[in-house]
């Protein structure tokens, strides 16, 4: 009877406890097709928590995601907060262009 019971206080203390904010993250790209020197942007959105610490990938003007894609500029994070400020939105603006005419994949951050 006592396990049960402890059980149940168990249980009951899961679904009564704060959660932890979950956290988001989308990769868009503007275009998947341009030539060479052309320049496209990929956009990073991350929606977090307030309460939660945030580091973003360290890629800097020059950076070579791949061979021949390469960084062009890194533009400032934009934060939104939402839901009266228990939530934020970070997006992250990177500018890249290729120096080759191959297919290139490029890896996930």
């Amino acid at each position: 009877m006592f396990r049960k019971l402890s059980f149940v206080f168990f249980l009951l203390f899961l679904v009564l406890s704060p959660t932890k904010a979950q956290v988001s993250v989308n990769i868009q790209i503007d275009s998947t097709n341009f030539f060479i020197g052309e320049q496209t942007g990929i956009t990073l959105n991350v929606t977090l928590g307030s309460e939660q610490k945030l580091v973003l990938p360290p890629i800097r003007k020059g950076y070579e995601l791949v061979p021949n894609v390469e960084v062009v500029d890194v533009q400032s994070p934009d934060t939104v907060y939402l839901d009266e400020g228990k939530k934020m939105d970070v997006f992250q603006k990177y500018v890249i262009t290729a120096w080759d005419s191959l297919y290139t994949i490029l890896p996930s951050f």
